[in-house]
């Protein structure tokens, strides 16, 4: 055989074998390749591979994980590969005033406070329950519970009370009692996070009990006597109402038209009407009252005793003492001022004449 045809026999049988070889490869990576169900969330994806991590399958499949997103590689029962990817959902949990977020692919609510290092003891409270299944987005709250008894004093306000009654005469009232009590509160205050939110009486003891005030209204009619002239036809001055509030002489009687049945002299004066509440004494050291008048002393000495009466029987002014001088001696030294209470009585009386019994 030449050269030439050996070499060409030579170059033959290369390239047979090479493409021998070359089917081998390509029948030996078909079949070492692998399908794959890849489930994540409601997508499904059906992916030949010859990869065995998960890693490296999501990879092929362009799929990315998320902080906290887990991927499962399992056999089922058929023997095909599934490779199943679990996203991550927030949990937010709540310990007083400071928040702290986890990512949870399931689990219990026990397992999201083990991750966020969150621990419950005898004062806690959570709004969920510790083996609760975790699914979606979750918020924890855990509350720190503390409960505080306290003691206070506290007062027991009197109620006032009217009573009626027939042993007191009509007209007139008594006043008794109004005295405030006292008494002491115990109460069970619930903290939740240092706040009060609660607040239970748990007992009240009184320490002093408190005193109604009571008035006391009489219903009594009293049948009061009737001024009667007596057999003589004299009736007594307290028969009889007057300005002057002078206690008078017992022994002072006046007859059936209102004047002394016992006098000295009468005269006819004139008379005003004065009011003085400034504290200042009379010139006989007195203070004035209604009762004690005003004069002229030369002409009516102080301490003389009268009983007057205007003129025209309007005003009974009643049993009177000289007791101090009035601005009128010079003009009228005659005249003689009456004490009234008020301005308003003083106005109504004003000037008129009146009729003086010197007792």
């Amino acid at each position: 055989m030449s050269t030439i045809k050996l070499m060409i026999v030579k170059c033959v049988t290369a390239l047979l074998i090479s493409t021998v070889m070359a089917s081998s490869l390509v029948a030996f990576a078909a079949a070492n390749n692998n399908t794959v169900t890849i489930v994540d969330g409601g997508k499904t994806i059906e992916l030949s591979t010859h990869r065995t991590t998960a890693e490296e399958i999501l990879r092929d499949a362009e799929i990315s994980l998320s902080v906290g997103d887990k991927a499962l590689l399992e056999t089922n029962s058929n023997g095909a590969s599934v490779l199943t990817v679990r996203r991550a959902f927030p949990v937010y949990i709540t310990v007083g005033s400071e928040t702290k977020m986890v990512n949870m692919v399931g689990g219990t609510v026990a397992d999201a406070l083990a991750e966020a290092g969150v621990t419950l003891d005898e004062s806690s409270v959570c709004n969920l329950k510790p083996e609760a299944v975790l699914t979606e987005e979750t918020y924890i709250d855990v509350v720190s519970v503390k409960y505080v008894t306290e003691s206070y004093k506290e007062s027991i306000p009197f109620t006032a009370k009217v009573e009626y009654s027939s042993s007191l005469e009509k007209g007139k009232k008594q006043v008794k009692g109004g005295v405030n009590g006292s008494r002491t509160v115990t109460v069970k205050k619930t903290y939740k996070n240092g706040v009060v939110t609660a607040t239970e009486t748990v007992s009240t003891v009184v320490t002093k009990p408190a005193v109604d005030k009571v008035t006391v209204i009489g219903t009594k009619v009293v049948n009061k006597k009737k001024t009667t002239t007596t057999a003589n036809g004299t009736k007594p001055y307290s028969s009889i109402k007057t300005i002057s509030t002078l206690k008078a002489p017992a022994n002072l009687t006046l007859t059936n038209k209102g004047i002394p049945t016992s006098y000295k002299k009468k005269v006819t004066v004139e008379a005003t009407a004065y009011t003085d509440h400034s504290g200042t004494r009379c010139a006989s050291g007195v203070l004035p009252q209604t009762g004690y008048i005003a004069v002229n002393p030369k002409v009516i000495p102080y301490g003389t005793k009268m009983f007057i009466v205007s003129a025209d029987g309007k005003y009974v002014y009643g049993y009177a003492i000289a007791a101090d001088t009035g601005g009128f001696i010079r003009k009228r030294p005659n005249n003689v001022d009456l004490f009234f209470n008020t301005k308003s009585e003083c106005r109504q009386f004003g000037r008129r004449d009146v009729v003086i019994y010197f007792l």
